[in-house]
């Protein structure tokens, strides 16, 4: 009985977190600031640099997504088909591919990060 009580206490103590939240984010903007509507050269630099990163990070967030629920189906477990699918232990090149791609990805966000950096710090 005393378990249940907690848990509601729980959930009505994160109902009013969310709710205050929620609430929070809906208050007008009354200092003019805002992140994606530069005003300066600097701020400028930011954001040209911000928008094409965010983008990439959409575009992989969705392929990650899309892969996950695609193999969440494609692998189900069904009737009269094995638990285990075929093990892929010691595969050089997708162990090469799955090392390659995120250290190209990180390349592409780190070279125009770290020069517009070294040109803000001018």
């Amino acid at each position: 009985m005393r378990d249940r009580k907690i848990g509601r206490r729980l959930r009505r103590a994160g109902l009013l977190v969310g709710l205050i939240a929620v609430l929070a984010a809906c208050s007008t903007n009354k200092n003019g600031q805002n992140s994606l509507d530069p005003k300066g050269p600097y701020a400028q630099k930011i954001d040209d640099l911000f928008i094409p990163i965010l983008i990439l990070a959409i575009v992989i967030g969705i392929a990650v997504v899309t892969a996950t629920v695609v193999f969440a189906f494609k692998f189900r477990y069904r009737e009269g088909k094995p638990d285990n699918p075929k093990q892929i232990h010691g595969s050089t090149p997708l162990e090469i591919g799955w090392t390659l791609v995120p250290l190209v990805i990180l390349a592409v966000v780190a070279v125009p990060t770290i020069a517009t950096s070294f040109d803000l710090a001018q």
